[in-house]
């Protein structure tokens, strides 16, 4: 591993706590009876802890030259992050079925750009991880690109009332998110490392959160979303 990244596993922790403070109230709070919370959401957040277990240990093994270890988790990631796609889409379902009749067609295909976006980048992501496993340097860091796809999902539910503010927790997780992939492109470029990945991912991510304002309603997403209704839900 770079020297430079030994302690990423630092980062990965940063990751998991900001979850575990976003989704506090709706989910982790609520431990152990967890009143009025559907099977769906406990199996997509036990594959998300699974998920970020797994990216903490994984530079851990490494570090520590449990390669054989490392190989094994790699491999059962394949079955968690098709697990982690396919419970965000049920879950993304459940939703979209609870919204009919409070919103409109289009305001609940718009609603729905959130999820399909997330997991688009995610599998981006952790695809480009997969075959780029050599050199590992690559692989290192799509895999930390797809894990910082829960980060606006965690900051936008987080309570910033108490600091007297206002804005849109929106467009803050969105720019909280853009800023972390940026000051590691300027952190690799300042070391002489390999930022590309990096790069590559914010591109997507900006491309995305630029999406989320100004084209949900557009024409094209719209019958995307239709299309998406019409053959998973």
């Amino acid at each position: 591993m770079e020297k430079t990244y030994r302690n990423v596993v630092y980062l990965s922790v940063a990751v998991f706590l900001i979850v575990i403070i976003g989704f506090y109230r709706t989910y982790f709070g609520l431990f152990p009876k967890f009143e009025n919370v559907s099977s769906v959401v406990h199996y997509h957040a036990l594959a998300l802890i699974l998920w970020s277990f797994l990216i903490i240990a994984q530079p851990l093994l490494i570090r520590y030259k449990k390669l054989a270890v490392h190989r094994t988790l790699g491999k059962l990631s394949y079955l968690l992050a098709v697990v982690i796609v396919f419970s965000t889409m049920a879950l993304a379902r459940k939703l979209f079925l609870e919204r009919q009749g409070q919103l409109t067609v289009s305001e609940n295909h718009s609603a729905l750009f959130l999820p399909v976006s997330h997991m688009f980048l995610f599998s981006l992501f952790y695809i480009l991880a997969i075959i780029n496993k050599k050199p590992s340097y690559i692989h290192m860091r799509y895999m930390i690109a797809a894990s910082f796809v829960v980060l606006a999902p965690a900051i936008v539910r987080i309570d910033f009332s108490w600091t007297g503010l206002k804005f849109n927790n929106l467009f803050l997780s969105y720019v909280v998110t853009d800023l972390m992939i940026a000051i590691l492109i300027i952190y690799d470029w300042y070391s002489k490392k390999m930022y590309k990945p990096y790069f590559i991912a914010l591109f997507f991510f900006i491309f995305v959160h630029f999406s989320t304002f100004y084209l949900t309603e557009a024409h094209v997403w719209q019958s995307l979303a239709a299309k998406i209704v019409q053959i998973f839900f």
